[in-house]
């Protein structure tokens, strides 16, 4: 709960908001999943830990989507973003690290859910991310 306190900082190096952000809040409240799915005793440890792990970089590259998404909203009230620490700290090669760091992710996810040896749909898994950006804020009915 403590990392949601640097949302509002000032500019923070790019691998701190990726740690706090994509990992300490993102990643850790999508794996909290996988701690609530062990009351079930169908699987064995090894497979929640692989599942957790799956589900914690999940989380992660949900918050890079989230993050584009959220870009101008971001800067406009000085909030942690990912891209925007990218950009103040790399110029304009931000966009190629911030892809590979998207794909070092989602390449970490792929092979933690093949680890659990669970049948997923590993292409419909690795759409999931891309939610929080095609997600319309302004829609009349929406309650973000």
């Amino acid at each position: 709960m403590r990392y949601f306190t640097f949302q509002n900082k000032d500019i923070m190096s790019a691998e701190k908001v990726f740690d706090i952000k994509q990992h300490r809040v993102s990643g850790e409240a999508t794996a909290f999943i996988a701690d609530c799915l062990q009351i079930d005793s169908r699987y064995d440890q090894k497979t929640y830990k692989h599942l957790r792990k799956a589900l914690y970089y999940l989380g992660a590259l949900t918050q890079f989507t989230d993050d584009l998404r959220d870009y101008s909203d971001d800067i406009e009230k000085n909030n942690a973003n990912l891209f925007v620490s990218m950009k103040n700290e790399y110029g304009n090669g931000a966009r190629d690290m911030y892809v590979d760091w998207y794909i070092k992710e989602e390449k970490l996810m792929s092979e933690e859910m093949q680890k659990s040896k669970l049948n997923l749909d590993h292409g419909l898994v690795s759409c999931i991310p891309w939610y929080p950006y095609f997600y319309n804020k302004n829609l009349p009915n929406s309650k973000r």
